[in-house]
């Protein structure tokens, strides 16, 4: 739950090195859940959070607007 607090302050006017850090944590979040859906066997729900480690990796930005 403190995860999910930390993205709750993201909208806000933080230090740059802030948002650098939960891009990282949400890749190794999004990647461990990746895993354990790819050992579930349960390949939809798995594709879409390999998307999110993609979309969340801190060293190639992508800009969505």
């Amino acid at each position: 739950m403190k995860f999910i607090k930390l993205l709750l302050l993201c909208p806000l006017d933080m230090l740059y090195g802030y948002y650098n850090t939960i891009r990282l944590v949400t890749m190794a979040v999004v990647a461990y859940m990746a895993y354990m859906y790819t050992e579930e066997k349960k390949q939809g729900v798995m594709v879409m959070f390999r998307v999110l480690a993609l979309l969340f990796q801190p060293f190639v930005k992508i800009a969505i607007h």
